[in-house]
């Protein structure tokens, strides 16, 4: 029997691995289209609020924050699975582990909903 994380995104190491990548898929898209259309249209205050006016914009902002939010929350636990352990830290590592968790998902799922409340506020 294989012992599962429940904190893992997807509960499985291939799919926390094929989360990452296609949220980086994802990441880089939106940022290409963002740098590009800056770059074309150097626009000014209300070009790009009529840019983020527009419904497909909206949900590509909400894909591309979701996206972050995944990327983040594999990436941050990869890193407190590997570094913070009981071989380094001693007994208060699960504790302390646990705490760096909830703090990131915090901050992670504050973001989420703060782009939320900033699309469609």
């Amino acid at each position: 029997m294989a012992i599962k994380s429940v904190t893992s995104l997807t509960r499985t190491g291939t799919g926390d691995w094929i989360a990452q990548r296609l949220s980086a898929i994802i990441l880089a898209l939106y940022s290409v289209f963002i740098v590009g259309y800056l770059i074309g249209n150097n626009p000014s205050f209300e070009q790009w609020t009529a840019l983020f006016d527009c419904g497909w914009m909206k949900l590509a902002t909400l894909a591309a924050i979701a996206a972050f939010g995944a990327h983040a929350w594999v990436g941050l636990w990869t890193v407190f699975s590997d570094y913070v352990n009981e071989r380094q830290m001693g007994k208060s590592a699960a504790l302390f582990r646990g705490l760096l968790q909830v703090g990131s998902a915090l901050v992670i799922l504050g973001t989420i909903g703060w782009t939320v409340l900033i699309l469609w506020g």
